[in-house]
């Protein structure tokens, strides 16, 4: 699986109800956490996911 601002399906899955991203899950590493994180920043940024 790609980790990828373009791959939103992926992205909305770490997202809670309220668009916010998701404290980090027992069995995902810190390093996929933050590529998580930053791609959804940046799919925000280009307005492909809401901000709220």
């Amino acid at each position: 699986m790609i980790i990828n601002y373009k791959n939103i399906k992926l992205l909305k899955i770490h997202l809670d109800q309220f668009n916010k991203i998701k404290k980090k899950k027992k069995n995902m590493k810190t390093k996929i956490q933050k590529k998580i994180s930053k791609n959804i920043k940046i799919a925000r940024f280009l307005s492909l996911l809401p901000y709220k």
